[in-house]
């Protein structure tokens, strides 16, 4: 009695560590299927915008206009009205920056209505060497160095400081066979920017379809401090 005991406890036991092995042996291929789906994703990813970049060749058509100039490229007619920038430097973590603002008027020659956001669909470009951080990480100032996004900082100041109506947060929506107007942005300068060049990318229903850039340069003469009748 005291033998079947002692084997049905040694069975127990062996049982118990094999579900334990088991479960711990499961938990990591599952942890390894993860990486490797995400893994996959990621060059899939990387792949579509490469494959996507090369046959687009986003800026291939250039078209060069002014302030005020109205355009027009693959059904879009883009007018830029006017430039505007903060009065006052903010505090942001690249150190003091103004903040610059467009006045924008969009007409959609189609009847396909469509949205468009500041992040995907405009650059501003400041002087070479005006940007002193190494962006690329290179150890040269280039132009990628000089390019400025849109950020989210610019559009949480324009939401707490202008009048109701007055600013357009992303995305914005371009009607079919309609015209959007209204002031978009922004993008953080260092305070003693006085010119750029803003590029748009008239992309229509397809934000990947950037072969055609708009640019015009913008000089002091151009920028405007944001109107006091703007503001609350």
């Amino acid at each position: 009695m005291k033998k079947f005991k002692y084997t049905a406890i040694l069975l127990c036991a062996g049982l118990m560590l094999t579900s334990a092995v088991g479960c711990k042996k499961d938990k990591t291929t599952t942890s390894d299927t993860s990486n490797s789906i995400s893994e996959n994703n990621n060059n899939n990813y990387n792949n579509n915008n490469n494959t996507n970049t090369t046959k687009r060749e986003i800026g291939k058509n250039e078209i060069v206009a002014g302030i005020s100039e109205e355009t027009d490229e693959n059904d879009t007619v883009f007018k830029l009205n006017s430039v505007y920038i903060t009065p006052d430097a903010q505090s942001t973590t690249e150190g003091e920056r103004k903040y610059v603002y467009l006045d924008v008027e969009i007409k959609n020659n189609s009847d396909i209505s469509y949205n468009l956001n500041c992040l995907n669909n405009f650059i501003l470009v400041l002087p070479d060497g005006a940007v002193s951080d190494d962006k690329n990480g290179d150890g040269v100032i280039d132009i990628k160095d000089c390019e400025v996004y849109s950020h989210i900082q610019t559009n949480m100041y324009a939401s707490n400081n202008f009048k109701e109506n007055i600013y357009t947060p992303d995305p914005f929506n371009i009607p079919a066979n309609g015209t959007f107007k209204g002031i978009v942005g922004g993008f953080r300068v260092p305070p003693e920017t006085d010119s750029f060049t803003i590029k748009f990318f008239p992309t229509k229903d397809d934000p990947n379809n950037k072969e055609s850039v708009i640019k015009i340069d913008v000089t002091a003469d151009n920028i405007q401090p944001i109107p006091s009748d703007f503001l609350k």
